[in-house]
């Protein structure tokens, strides 16, 4: 009779979540410069390491264009996320349209995050310099799960793009009262 049974265990999930974590915790230096401010200290990181901009930083999935978006005061928004995109344009892997357009695990892009800021100047950088589609090769599909909202929104204008609740920017901005930030971004 036999009083216990082996079972083996799936660990494919838990090698994912690892390997998320470990690059988290890779990004921890620029993640606490972030927080703390000190973007001299993200740009210092960032510049030999233009490839890992759009690696998440925290366990919701931001990158430090999230970040940027809402952790920088309103007098240096802008400047910060040109600071970045430059330093992006330096790698030959991403375009900047597409890296603004990488969700967290909200859906939200980089232009959410700045609308949710109310920066105002900051949003108007963005639509002005990016709010062009990213060209795709072949035929788009357009569905409405939540997994095919990187493909769509970048086939989208910035503008347009939609988080997993479907709400565009502008949306997200006048939900929580940016208004004045919806009404300048919007025209």
């Amino acid at each position: 009779m036999v009083y216990w049974r082996e079972v083996t265990a799936d660990r494919s999930d838990q090698n994912v979540r690892e390997s998320k974590l470990k690059k988290i915790e890779y990004s921890k230096h620029p993640h606490v410069c972030a927080i703390e401010g000190d973007w001299e200290g993200v740009k210092n990181y960032y510049e030999d390491k233009p490839d890992e901009l759009l690696i998440p930083m925290t366990v919701c999935s931001d990158t430090v264009f999230h970040l940027a978006a809402s952790c920088c005061s309103k007098a240096q928004g802008k400047e910060v996320l040109e600071m970045l995109i430059n330093i992006l344009r330096n790698s030959t892997i991403y375009d900047p349209r597409s890296a603004l357009r990488k969700l967290n695990n909200t859906g939200n892009n980089t232009l959410h995050s700045v609308s949710l800021s109310g920066n105002v100047e900051a949003a108007e950088y963005l639509v002005i310099n990016f709010n062009e589609p990213v060209e795709l090769e072949g035929e788009v599909i357009i569905s409405s799960s939540a997994s095919s909202n990187y493909i769509e929104n970048d086939a989208l204008p910035l503008l347009e793009t939609r988080n997993h609740l479907r709400e565009t920017p502008l949306f997200r901005a006048a939900a929580i009262g940016q208004v004045l930030c919806s009404q300048t971004a919007g025209g």
